[in-house]
């Protein structure tokens, strides 16, 4: 069939039309080949008829696509592919759906919005990886993904070309592209080197975009950005490219526009922070030439600051040092000033600037050049010429343009040195694999005055147009060979002869460079050299010159034809840019800077510079080669000198060049970007604008060459599915679908040329889809007419034979009832009967019963009352006696504290006045005129110092003589401390003495002893028990004494590694020595590379160089006072000395700093070493301030300090030894006590023999009691618990004794003292130890002190070393104490048991007392047990070691054996059990270490990469049951143990309260179960579109496969079973081999459905294929199968809340299924709609796909739907994105992925009791016991 016969009467049809391009119109009457000369088109939009003359074919209107063709995401699938078209299906796209992008074959085409669409986020970039081009909604992150997969697939480079006008998104689009790519490898946080890479958009934008009349963020250069991966795919690197940056603007800007926008974030940034930017004088952009041009400097909804806050962010995350960024800033600011110099005329040939100009003042000093120098090179010029150089003035508009052509060189090289420190830090830092590249570039543009800068650009896409026309043409010619049909040429446009008019032999570009060459070249000349050469070629004929034209007035424009139309360029100002000249001695005074960074910007060199570095030869080449043009910073690799001696014709053509290689040598993907309106308003669409840029990006030309060929294009399978109703069922071969294809084509098509048959598709003319259409139309409605008809009549034949049917039921069902209605009344009436004789019995019964039980109740309660009566009385009697009894000695304790505190107070406030009169006096004496001339006379002798330098040596051998001096005392000191050891011995003696005294005593109490015999045998148990103890304590005893010999060992290995580490000291002292001699050999050589570093200075003036002779004489002369205080500090020890302990004296100017940190370190001495009386010297101040002095003054200088460091160390030394305690004090202090305690315990017993003779009144004896037991507790006091001898008795009630009870009493009071003895005798054994140990350890400090002597004879040069040895000596004094300290430990612990035995006898004597109705606290000791609090727990080492061994054998049990063990959590249970151990011991340290180690381990073991999800439910569980069991056994708070049973309250910790690591472990747990829903999740998604929306579960509705797919991956059936194989496997992982919680396993599951709801949710809106009627039926159809897994666990997984987590996909396949003709409906789809945002509700409707012609949704009904959703509060279901304002849709389309359900962690009380776990083999842990 021809497309003549479709011009049927009514068909539809494009006009054109001057406002809207196109416009619809219908035929009138039907067009007859052969006969019809005239159309007449009825006018849709105002009923006007129009005649359009037909001559041939092709003056024939274009038809319009059918209805099914409406909003189609690919131009190339339109039945007629032509430019109305396209433009009506761009704009239905764009104005009714508001989708931004569509495809057209390989190209997208993306429209601005002009608004903020959030179709941008994460959960759209999941959605988009992994899916080829094609198969869901066009977007960038498709051509981006696309890109990405071939490069893996292809294993080569790839690139994207964004091109459009100014203003149509194409750097936005170039952004979201690299955004992509950061986020591409799977990770939603990026990388460092992601991150970089995207920090490079505000940087470039702030120095590269700037705003235009048509766009507020224009890119004014062009930039190539490669993207370089590795083996891997992931980002390693990137480099860019820049093209042409607009130099112009940074001096002028029209109407309505603005220079670049680092200017204004500049000023903004400066009105915001003064302080910052007070130096840089800037104001705001209206007070600036540069920057007011356009006036209007505000961009509505920017906020310049904010800009300027992500500028410096990016700044900073490229390493940009903030020196360097500080000094960008300069220049930039420094520029503004610059566009400010005003100029005054002189004359007609000369001009100055005008006197005392502040901008000229500024620049200077912010750019660090000679102000004077930079006012003559401005108004002046030097010519050279072969012989002689000459000065000439400039006249006054040549001085302006010469500063307009500064301030533009100076913008250049600062933006090529910006790209290329990004290129530097951009680098990787290996090799790249591959690369992506994406090119930002400006597209065809034509303004009504066209200069250089548009040739170029238009040049440049001449370039680009004729590689994206042969790459398309390339494609087309693929598809046909791959697919075997029969093809001719396609003809399609070359601009080749453009391309050459412009860049070949004596082309555009030749003749301009010739004329730039020429001495009086000017613009004029050229253009007439072009049309001289255009004449010639002309005359033979040559195709290049054709595309050459001159209007016909005016020689100064010339017009070229370019690819998308006629462009008339101005010659004006062409030669000046393609010079791009300037004055030199401008360059020279920049390079002649104060600052390094402006110098090194105007070298020669500058090319590869970047930002903190200089050049070098082995960096890999950036692509940013600064210039003296306004082109290319990228291209072509050129030298130095080349690159400076070319124009910029020729730097642009090379670098374009360079860049068609790379193109070439990659897969090429298109953006083309248009601009809907002038206007910038919102979803506005301007054809006239729109069909403009599609003819100029080559998008129609797209069209062409596809319409040239079989644009149609359908698979067998789905040609098959749409057209088998056009064939009987007999030529149906389902085995053979291309042989049912190729009979329907045949009989519908008689024309083989329209079609043609390819291996897997079949390829269609244009309009043969459309014809098809109307034939499956027809044939459908004639089958709908037939099925209407045998459908009717069956239905009326069923209802007959049901009616019938019914009637005879219900009159044999209405016979039966009445039957059984007769037969039940006879048998209630005999029941009633029966019930009312068993009813009144019962009654009766239960009246009686009831009369009964309330006699009894009353009866009961009676008695009751009256016993607790009585009871109530005796207990207030008896607890008023108590009560009186601890008021009583309340008020006696009290009163005693209060007098106490009397007493304390005043002594206090005595201590202190007399205390601030000694410190008054102290200062008086500090400040004193004599003290302060003393103080004053080291600055004396610093000035007599720098007068005579003759006397330095003879002052440095005084002070070596007082050194000696010093010496010398130190000397008189050491013997002073062999006195101290004297006395020490003579103390010993007196111990000696006094254990000859304890012996005698020790007789005295055992004869006494023997008078007792007569004691009951409750005593005579105690006294065994109390031999027993004395044998284990012996025992005790002796491992001590085996500890000590080890000790002793000890001590010898430290005091042989003390004496090595003083050699090695010395050693590393002179090292030290040696390293400062060579920093100072190298600071001197910097110094002389510094002075060398000057002769790049030989531009400056005279006066700079005296004036940095100055600075560096001021800079030496800072120091000299230096050596005086060298000198001066033998005159200011004494005041230092007795300043030492006065915090206040000190701080007169004159002291020194080491003076001061002596006095504070003296005040700070620890307790530990003022027992030896040493302390560490602070060696590193000294040496700090030492290098400081060397830097200053020289090696001379370094010899005093170290002399006078020692010096102060040696007066230091001398202090301590001063204030040194007896040690002799401190070992006997202990004895003294205990003979004290003796002695009063002895005449306490003499008394309390009188008193029972009757000697001593009773209360004397009270006194004397009371005096007893103060002795007993003082004599154990400072020890943790109380241990007393004595029994528990009240004194108060003493005097109520009898002399039976006086007798026991004291009895037991001779027996307590007879254990005193003991205890006594014991202590004296272990001080004859401790007096063996100290007279080894003094032996020992004797040695050292004689070391130490002989250091202190060697030469005053040696200071520093001898203050390191002295601070070995102390370290290794201070260690020996240290070991006192643990031995004093020690004996601590032997005493606490000596009071656990203590304790046990005064329980016995309790309970001789408690018959006389004595009692005590020690009364209920007896009761406790240690059977019951042991079990339940395990037994281990309590170190740290062990705990760590214990924790790494839990946590490394593996999933497999967790498994097989019969109690689920079996490892956390045993960690508890271990734990309570801990608990039981009361060791605090050791269960610190167990839990962190636990937790330490558990967390290392999940991240290792073999860990999967068996390892993370493993510790889910563990975890959880840990923290159960810390609650149910705390103890502390009792709703956790309402479950428990008696013995599990017994098992609580006692002693240890674990809710912080609790919480920590219930951290790790919520941590777990987020790392196992993730990792579920990531196995999951991939599949659930494919599951849930592609399966086909009922079968005959489609085919499956019908979607493009990317490579062979799993079919949608596959993805089905896959899921629900997971699934299963899931639940039994965590209900049977881990049994998790129920509500934790809700939850898992929860999340999991919502998982595979949100991914199908957001496939389905990216992918209009899939809305349709079939793909809800399906969808609801493959979820009944989930619903089925859940119904079948209905125990564990509530069916209702389950399904609610898939309540989104649900909905949608509701609203696919629903009708959507009527306003009733609308209500019905927002009621049902629940789970869904008002815009998914939107954008299904947008994206329903209809099969068939009457199922098409009406375009008002959508814009019904629109308006009702705006009164629609949006929905608040779980996953949906926040709201946002945006057009027509209040929130993002794409649902949350990330999304996490609350999680809830249940309290599960544990059943098992912990005494019946047994421990398995399995777990290795063999070296634990369970007790």
């Amino acid at each position: 069939m021809s497309t003549q016969e479709l011009y049927s009467k009514g068909t539809q049809v494009w006009m054109p039309s001057e406002e809207a391009v196109w416009q619809l119109g219908r035929l009138v009457d039907a067009y007859v080949p052969g006969q019809t000369t005239t159309l007449d088109v009825r006018l849709e939009s105002d009923g006007t008829v129009k005649t359009v003359k037909i001559a041939e074919e092709t003056d024939l209107p274009p038809l319009r696509n059918p209805e099914i063709f409406r909003g189609r995401s690919d131009l190339t699938q339109l039945s007629y592919l032509h430019e109305p078209a396209v433009l009506h299906n761009l704009r239905v796209r764009f104005v009714e759906y508001q989708s931004i992008y569509t495809y057209c074959g390989i190209v997208l085409v993306a429209i601005n919005p002009y608004n903020e669409l959030p179709i941008y986020d994460q959960s759209t970039m999941e959605t988009y990886r992994g899916c080829a081009m094609g198969e869901l909604d066009p977007h960038i992150f498709a051509i981006a993904e696309e890109a990405y997969t071939k490069m893996e697939r292809e294993d080569k480079d790839q690139a994207i070309i964004v091109s459009g006008e100014s203003g149509a998104g194409k750097t936005v689009s170039a952004k979201f592209a690299m955004r992509y790519f950061a986020a591409v490898n799977g990770s939603t946080t990026e990388t460092n080197v992601e991150r970089r890479v995207l920090a490079t958009n505000p940087i470039m934008e702030a120095i590269g975009n700037a705003k235009t009349t048509r766009n507020d963020n224009s890119s004014r250069f062009g930039k190539f950005i490669e993207i370089d991966f590795d083996k891997q795919f992931n980002i390693i690197g990137a480099k860019m490219r820049t093209y042409l940056l607009e130099k112009s603007r940074v001096v002028f800007q029209s109407i309505e526009e603005r220079n670049y926008h680092i200017f204004y974030q500049l000023c903004a940034a400066a009105k915001e922070r003064p302080r910052d930017f007070t130096e840089m004088k800037l104001g705001s952009p209206d007070s600036f030439r540069y920057t007011s041009h356009g006036q209007n400097p505000v961009i509505p909804g920017v906020d310049d600051f904010e800009a300027f806050e992500e500028t410096c962010q990016a700044l900073d995350l490229l390493s940009f040092p903030q020196q360097e960024q500080h000094m960008m800033f300069c220049i930039l600011a420094g520029i503004l000033h610059l566009g400010d110099i005003k100029f005054q005329a002189l004359d007609q040939d000369s001009s100055t600037v005008l006197p005392d100009d502040e901008h000229l003042m500024v620049f200077a000093r912010l750019l660090g050049i000679n102000a004077s120098q930079l006012s003559i090179w401005l108004t002046k010029r030097k010519l050279v010429s072969a012989k002689e150089e000459m000065i000439k003035p400039m006249k006054l508009e040549e001085a302006e343009a010469g500063r307009d052509a500064f301030a533009k060189h100076i913008y250049a090289r600062l933006f090529n040195w910006v790209v290329g420190h990004v290129n530097r830090k951009l680098a990787p830092d290996r090799n790249p694999h591959h690369f992506i590249g994406v090119l930002d570039i400006y597209g065809f543009e034509t303004f009504e005055k066209n200069s250089f800068e548009q040739f170029c650009i238009n040049y440049a896409n001449e370039k680009l147009q004729q590689q994206f026309v042969i790459h398309v043409f390339k494609l087309e010619q693929e598809e046909y060979i791959r697919e075997g049909i029969e093809w001719t040429m396609i003809d399609y446009f070359d601009n080749q002869p453009c391309i050459d008019l412009i860049e070949g032999h004596l082309g555009i570009l030749d003749l301009l460079d010739e004329e730039c060459r020429m001495p009086r070249g000017s613009d004029r000349t050229w253009n007439q050299k072009m049309l001289n050469a255009a004449l010639e070629k002309q005359k033979i004929a040559e195709k290049t010159w054709k595309y050459f034209n001159t209007p016909r007035f005016g020689s100064e424009t010339f017009i070229i034809v370019h690819f998308a139309d006629k462009v008339e360029y101005s010659c004006d100002g062409f030669l000046d840019k393609n010079r791009d000249t300037m004055n030199d001695e401008f360059v020279n005074l920049l390079r002649a800077s104060d600052y390094p960074l402006v110098a090194q910007l105007f070298h020669d060199n500058a090319e590869t510079l970047t930002a903190g570095k200089s050049p070098d030869k082995n960096d890999r080449k950036t692509a940013s080669t600064p210039t003296k043009q306004s082109g290319s910073t990228g291209g072509a690799s050129r030298g130095t000198h080349k690159s400076h001696t070319q124009s910029v014709g020729s730097q642009f053509q090379d670098s374009l060049k360079a860049l068609m290689d790379t193109l070439n040598a990659t897969t090429p993907h298109y953006v083309r970007c248009i601009k809907p309106n002038d206007d910038k308003a919102a979803f506005k669409f301007d054809p006239k604008r729109a069909i403009q840029q599609l003819r100029a990006c080559g998008v129609l030309e797209t069209i062409r060459i596809s319409a040239a060929g079989y644009p149609s294009r359908w698979s067998y399978r789905e040609f098959f599915v749409r057209y088998r109703v056009m064939c009987r069922s007999c030529e149906v071969s389902r085995t053979d679908v291309r042989k049912t294809v190729e009979t329907i084509v045949r009989n519908l098509i008689k024309d083989t040329d329209k079609y043609k048959l390819g291996k897997t598709m079949v390829f269609f003319r244009a309009g043969q889809v459309a014809y098809m259409e109307k034939l499956r139309n027809e044939r459908r409605m004639a089958l709908g007419l037939l099925i209407q008809k045998s459908v009717r009549a069956w239905v009326q034949r069923k209802k007959y034979l049901q009616l019938k049917k019914s009637v005879i039921r219900i009159q044999a069902v209405s016979r039966a009832y009445l039957a059984r209605k007769h037969f039940q009344h006879l048998r209630k009436t005999a029941a009633a009967t029966k019930i009312q004789a068993s009813f009144r019995g019962f009654q009766q019964r239960k009246r009686f019963q009831s009369i009964q039980k309330s006699v009894v109740a009353l009866q009961a309660l009676a008695r009751g009352y009256a016993a607790r009566r009585r009871h109530y009385a005796q207990v207030r009697h008896q607890k008023a006696i108590v009560i009186q009894k601890h008021v009583r000695g309340w008020l006696a304790r009290k009163r005693y504290a209060r007098i106490l505190h009397k007493i304390v107070y005043l002594q206090s406030c005595w201590r202190r006045w007399k205390a601030r009169k000694e410190l008054k006096a102290l200062k008086i004496q500090a400040r004193d005129v004599d003290h302060i001339k003393s103080l004053n006379k080291g600055l004396e002798n610093k000035i007599i110092e720098l007068q005579h330098k003759l006397n330095e040596q003879n002052v440095e051998l005084a002070h070596k003589r007082k050194l000696e001096e010093e010496v010398k005392d130190l000397r008189v000191k050491a013997a002073l401390v062999r006195q101290l050891e004297s006395e020490v011995q003579h103390k010993q003696a007196q111990v000696a003495l006094l254990e000859q005294n304890m012996m005698a005593y020790q007789s005295q109490l055992s004869n006494e002893h023997k008078k007792t015999e007569g004691l009951s045998n409750d005593l005579s148990i105690l006294r065994a028990l109390v031999i027993a103890k004395d044998n284990t304590i012996g025992e005790m005893t002796s491992k001590h004494s085996e500890e000590v010999v080890s000790w002793h060992k000890e001590k010898e290995m430290l005091h042989q590694a003390a004496v090595s580490q003083l050699g090695v000291a010395n050693r590393q002292l002179q090292e030290r020595i040696e390293g400062l001699q060579k920093e100072l050999a190298d600071e001197r050589e910097g110094r002389q590379r510094t002075v060398d570093d000057l002769d790049r200075y030989k531009q400056r003036h005279a006066n700079l160089e005296n004036q940095m002779k100055m600075e560096g004489r001021q800079t030496r002369s800072h120091h000299q006072r230096s050596p005086s205080d060298a000198s001066s500090e033998s005159d200011v020890s004494l005041a230092t000395a007795s300043t030492a302990f006065v915090p206040e004296i000190g701080d007169d100017g004159y002291s020194t700093q080491r003076s001061r940190r002596a006095g504070d370190s003296r005040q700070g001495t620890s307790a530990a070493n003022a027992n030896w009386g040493f302390e560490s010297p602070k060696l590193g101040d000294g040496i700090a301030d030492e290098m400081v002095l060397e830097y200053q003054n020289g090696m001379e200088e370094v010899s005093i300090n170290e002399v006078q460091s020692l010096r102060n160390e040696v007066q230091h030394l001398r202090h301590q030894l001063d204030m040194r305690p007896e040690l002799g004090e401190i070992v006997s202090e202990r004895i003294r006590r205990l003979i004290e305690v003796n002695l009063s315990l002895r005449e306490c017993l003499a008394q309390c023999q009188r008193a029972l003779t009757g000697e001593v009144d009773p209360d004397t004896l009270t006194k004397l009691l009371y005096t007893l037991q103060g002795l007993l507790e003082n004599s154990f006091s400072g020890e943790k618990e109380p241990a007393s001898n004595m029994p528990n008795v009240m004194v108060e009630d003493v005097s109520g004794l009898d002399g039976a009870s006086l007798n026991q009493l004291f009895l037991s009071l001779r027996e307590a003292l007879s254990i005193q003895a003991s205890e006594t005798e014991q202590f004296m054994d272990k001080n004859v130890m401790l007096s063996q140990k100290y007279t080894a350890l003094m032996t020992e400090n004797h040695h050292l002190k004689e070391l130490l002597k002989r250091l202190s004879n060697s030469d005053a040069k040696n200071g520093v070393q001898t203050s390191q040895l002295m601070a070995e000596i102390t370290q290794a004094m201070s260690h020996n104490g240290v070991l006192a300290q643990e031995n004093q430990e020690l004996r601590k612990r032997m005493r606490k048991l000596e009071k656990k035995l203590t304790l046990s006898h005064a329980t016995g004597l309790n309970g001789i007392y408690g018959q006389n109705g004595y009692s005590g606290e020690g009364e209920e000791m007896p009761q406790v047990t240690m059977k019951s609090t042991q079990q339940g727990m395990i037994e281990f080492q309590q170190n740290s070691e062990t705990a760590k061994r214990l924790a790494d054998c839990l946590v490394s049990v593996s999933p497999q054996v967790a498994s097989t063990l019969v109690l689920p959590g079996l490892p956390a249970y045993i960690l508890f059990m271990a734990v309570r151990y801990t608990d039981h011991v009361n060791n605090e340290k050791t269960v610190k270490e167990l839990l962190s180690t636990t937790k330490i381990n558990i967390q290392n073991v999940l991240k290792k990469k073999s860990s999967g999800i068996e390892h993370f439910t493993l510790w889910l569980l563990n975890g959880l049951r840990l923290v159960d069991l810390l609650k149910q056994y705390s103890g502390d708070n009792k709703t956790f143990q309402k479950e428990n049973s008696p013995k599990q309250n017994q098992h609580c910790l006692k002693n240890f309260d674990l809710s912080a690591f609790r919480t920590h472990f219930d951290d790790l747990c919520l941590s777990i179960y987020r790392s196992l829903v993730t990792l579920m999740q990531r196995e999951i998604k991939d599949d659930a579109a494919k599951a849930i929306i592609e399966h086909e579960s009922v079968l005959g509705l489609k085919e499956p496969g019908t979607l493009a797919r990317r490579w062979k991956t799993k079919s949608p059936a596959d993805c089905a079973a896959s899921v629900q194989k997971k699934l299963e496997y899931y639940y039994r992982l965590i209900t049977q081999d881990h049994a998790l919680d129920p509500v934790v396993v809700r939850q898992i599951f929860r999340q999991l459905l919502f998982c595979l709801s949100a991914n199908s949710v957001n496939f389905l809106m990216q992918s209009a294929k899939t809305c349709t009627f079939i793909s809800g039926v399906q969808i609801r159809a493959n979820i009944s199968v989930l619903h089925e897994f859940v119904r079948s666990h209905s125990t564990t997984l509530p069916p209702e809340e389950m399904m609610q987590a898939m309540a989104a996909i649900t909905e949608c396949a509701h609203i696919l299924q629903a009708r959507k003709q009527k306003d009733e409906d609308i209500e019905g789809i927002v009621n049902m709609a629940k789970a869904l945002s008002n815009a998914q509700i939107y954008k299904l409707l947008q994206n329903y796909t209809p099969t068939e012609e009457y199922d098409k949704v009406d375009p008002t009904f959508v814009q019904k739907m629109q308006a009702r959703l705006l009164d629609r509060p949006d929905a608040m279901a779980p996953g949906l994105m926040a709201p946002s304002s945006v057009s027509g849709a209040a929130s993002s389309v794409s649902m949350n992925t990330d999304y996490v359900y609350p999680v809830v962690f249940p309290y599960s009380p544990s059943r098992v009791e912990l005494d019946s776990i047994q421990i398995p083999a399995a777990l290795g842990l063999d070296f634990v016991r369970k007790i």
